[in-house]
């Protein structure tokens, strides 16, 4: 049986849809997570270890952090960092994230995550079920969407970002694989080719209360109707 999330808020909307010219972002180290304590460090790294010796398919993967969003007058600022998966179930998916909450927003790792509503031609919604063996919130119902990847934009893990120069002409790498991961996750996720799906346009940035989970919103028009959708998902399953 399904769970459900709980509530979200929404960070900025976009009602008309935001391309992806329309978004300015900037990546820098000064938006990374800001370090806990040593013993608290020590402590994210001990349940990392304890969670990939009960799920071995667990990969530690480099993230974007998102640190905050601003609509301007011809669209909008996003402002990232790096952080990574180990990070994120260390801080946000705790039992005690609302107090690093209340400490500082900045010592969560908060992942910038992405989902799409996926229209159909006739005007029905694509949902999905999550796996059972994932990290984070088994057995959901959600919006197709993952993350974006920093690995795609070059910086693999935490000790390449460390000494990596974020350029302009890098930044615009980022956006662009802001875009693409969307797309991408909907193809893997569905089966559904992407010759069949419009381009993306941003509705907003939301966030999960539970976890304090930011994701960005997209809408993508599909050609194909729900029923054949259904069928091309039924297919790549089996």
């Amino acid at each position: 049986m399904a769970i459900s999330l709980g509530d979200y808020e929404v960070i900025v909307a976009f009602p008309t849809g935001l391309s992806e010219e329309a978004l300015q972002v900037h990546v820098e180290h000064a938006y990374d997570r800001l370090r806990l304590d040593a013993e608290d460090e020590q402590v994210i790294d001990g349940n990392w270890e304890m969670r990939k010796a009960s799920n071995p398919s667990l990969f530690n993967g480099t993230k974007f952090r998102f640190a905050e969003v601003c609509a301007v007058d011809d669209g909008a600022v996003l402002r990232l960092g790096i952080t990574d998966y180990k990070h994120f179930l260390g801080t946000n998916c705790t039992d005690h994230w609302p107090r690093l909450l209340e400490a500082s927003p900045a010592h969560l790792a908060s992942p910038l995550g992405n989902a799409a509503i996926l229209e159909t031609v006739d005007g029905q919604v694509v949902l999905l079920q999550r796996s059972t063996n994932v990290g984070e919130v088994p057995n959901t119902v959600v919006m197709p969407g993952g993350h974006p990847e920093p690995g795609c934009v070059g910086v693999s893990s935490m000790e390449v970002w460390a000494t990596y120069e974020a350029t302009r002409e890098w930044a615009a790498n980022v956006r662009r694989e802001i875009w693409d991961a969307m797309v991408r996750e909907v193809v893997e996720e569905t089966g559904v080719p992407s010759i069949s799906l419009s381009s993306p346009l941003c509705l907003g940035f939301s966030r999960r209360v539970l976890n304090y989970r930011p994701d960005i919103i997209f809408l993508i028009k599909c050609e194909l109707s729900a029923v054949r959708v259904q069928q091309i998902y039924a297919s790549e399953k089996d």
